[in-house]
């Protein structure tokens, strides 16, 4: 913590432990942005969009063309009103539009100041971010930017908004091995630089954004990682837990709980499908939650 705000440390250390403060009658809750791209929307989009409808936060989904499936009461927008044109990048490995998603928060945020929050996000309590910050540990590493707010005046917002500019870029992040910098290096000397599609996952994410508030002394603002993410995703097999225990056992203290939906999915299709998820379980009930 040598490089951490000292006056102001011990203070925020001690938030970092706490849920956002519920607001006051008369105040209402901060705007929540998302975005979608792909099929019409599942019962677990869905039941994610109607815990933030419940808990009163006005919500705004952003798209390109046509989206199915929205619930009533969500704002619907065309991503481009952030974006401009910019293509949806696809991750070349796992075709996922994280990297555009990772891009657009950040655009989000310093245009319109709203909270980002991942369409696999379930709420179980309001978000109130302090001083316009929010995010939290997901494990002892990385911080995830699926619960996200940043003030527009945020050095990390203004550095990630410039580094996502660059589609071949050499993450300073990155080692040498394990992450491949040698070979990025070596194919921008000779030339023929690496697009950003065909790094490794989360570099315009979690590990961009630790990084940043890393640099900018602003990390020390996160929060411990069982509020948001109470079940890692190495554990998402819990959700088949019964709807009682699950909650007892990793909600009690939560503020929401992140699905991890791709992996999630995946899981679900391995043991057979949503026919076989067993009745009771707290995955059940949030299908049918957002049925």
């Amino acid at each position: 913590f040598e490089h951490r705000n000292k006056e102001n440390k011990g203070y925020y250390l001690m938030l970092m432990a706490l849920p956002p403060p519920v607001p006051q009658t008369g105040y209402s809750l901060p705007h929540i942005g998302t975005y979608w791209h792909g099929p019409p929307l599942g019962a677990l989009e869905r039941a994610c969009l109607f815990s933030i409808l419940e808990l009163g936060h006005p919500v705004t989904i952003f798209c390109h063309g046509n989206i199915k499936g929205v619930p009533e009461g969500v704002e619907i927008c065309d991503a481009r009103e952030i974006t401009g044109n910019r293509s949806v990048l696809l991750h070349a490995k796992t075709q996922s539009p994280a990297l555009f998603t990772d891009q657009f928060r950040y655009h989000m945020i310093r245009k319109l100041g709203y909270i980002w929050v991942d369409l696999d996000f379930f709420l179980i309590k309001p978000l109130w971010p302090i001083d316009d910050y929010l995010f939290a540990y997901e494990d002892k590493i990385y911080i995830n930017g699926a619960i996200l707010s940043l003030p527009k005046s945020s050095p990390t917002l203004m550095d990630l908004i410039t580094f996502c500019e660059n589609e071949y870029p050499v993450p300073p992040f990155f080692s040498f091995f394990q992450d491949k910098k040698v070979k990025i290096l070596f194919q921008k000397m000779i030339g023929k630089p690496v697009h950003v599609t065909h790094m490794k996952w989360g570099v315009w994410g979690p590990r961009a954004l630790t990084w940043f508030l890393i640099k900018n002394q602003e990390d020390y603002r996160a929060k411990n990682s069982h509020l948001f993410y109470p079940v890692h995703w190495r554990n998402i097999d819990q959700f088949f837990l019964s709807s009682n225990l699950f909650k007892s056992t990793y909600l009690n203290k939560a503020v929401a709980v992140h699905l991890y939906g791709m992996k999630l999915r995946k899981l679900i299709d391995d043991n057979g499908g949503v026919e076989k998820i067993p009745t009771g379980s707290y995955l059940n009930d949030l299908f049918k939650y957002g049925s």
